[in-house]
């Protein structure tokens, strides 16, 4: 419905593949996240996201938080 191409399963965990983000919810951490991140959650205030540690993102607004986490994306199509 909404054009979602997979779900995202994140463990916390000390020595993680990746790290999850709480970004201010803006137009350039919108498509950073699309970009790096393989996509986001927002409310209008905030944006949730997970990268894996193959990539650098390049965060111009420092985080809110940050959570070093297992990531998998599972596909639904």
């Amino acid at each position: 419905m909404f054009n979602q191409q997979c779900i995202l399963r994140l463990y916390p965990s000390h020595s993680a593949n990746g790290s999850v983000y709480l970004l201010k919810d803006t137009a350039f951490t919108r498509q950073v996240a699309l970009t790096y991140c393989g996509g986001y959650t927002a409310d209008g205030e905030y944006l949730f996201t997970a990268v894996d540690n193959s990539h650098s993102v390049p965060f111009e607004e420092s985080y809110e938080e940050w959570v070093p986490a297992d990531i998998e994306f599972i596909p639904v199509k």
